[in-house]
């Protein structure tokens, strides 16, 4: 059996990861409209009270060089920043409990089926197998679900190990011994136009959000003039 590479297994997780948010997003759909809009109105705050600490630094004489320091001492602009930071998080945990649980349930499932693979993993041909090259019961997937958590907590590290020669372990593979194999050696063609829009994906909402700042920085530089 040939060990599955980096890319495959990347292409794999990525299509399982949008099924599962589809349910994910639809179950605090209402909730995550109302934790975004105070993101935005919070960020757009944020951005504007920067805004005003430095026109007011300026119209104090203070040199740019002193800028960074009286934004450190800036009560009303750490007052924004936690605000911020107190709503992200609003924004951000519920989901990734939501998609966490969902996940740990479809992955399960899934691996330890006789299928041995996620809808995802049969797209593009893979399969999970143990060390001894058996199927996998549900107390080992699970394990090896858990032991995922380990890859995403060394930023990603983990995951990285599974482009490694020549056995391809992530290591949650190894903590759990499993491993990922593919059942044919051909990438399907359509792999790289999926990986290819996640990242153009990646680059527009980049430009957005930089536009998006750029534009209520001005506007907020017009107001303080």
């Amino acid at each position: 059996m040939t060990p599955a590479g980096f890319w495959r297994r990347y292409a794999a997780w990525s299509l399982d990861a949008a099924i599962i948010g589809v349910p994910t997003v639809l179950l605090l759909w209402r909730k995550l409209g109302t934790a975004a809009s105070a993101v935005s109105a919070d960020y757009i705050a944020l951005l504007h009270q920067i805004v005003r600490s430095m026109t007011g630094a300026i119209d104090a004489g203070a040199l740019p060089t002193e800028l960074v320091s009286r934004w450190l001492s800036d009560p009303t602009l750490w007052a924004a920043i936690r605000t911020l930071r107190y709503d992200v998080f609003a924004l951000l945990w519920p989901p990734i409990l939501v998609f966490a649980a969902l996940g740990a349930l479809y992955h399960v499932a899934f691996e330890a089926s006789a299928r041995q693979a996620t809808p995802g993993q049969r797209a593009l041909r893979l399969q999970v197998f143990d060390a001894s090259g058996l199927r996998v019961d549900v107390p080992r997937a699970l394990g090896r679900h858990l032991a995922g958590s380990l890859s995403w907590l060394t930023l990603n590290l983990g995951h990285a190990m599974a482009a490694l020669p020549p056995r391809y372990l992530a290591l949650h593979d190894r903590m759990s011994a499993t491993r990922v194999v593919q059942r044919h050696r051909d990438m399907p063609t359509w792999v790289p136009l999926w990986i290819g829009a996640q990242l153009l994906a990646c680059f527009l909402l980049t430009v957005a959000l930089f536009v998006v700042t750029n534009s209520v920085f001005n506007a907020a530089i017009e107001s303080a003039l």
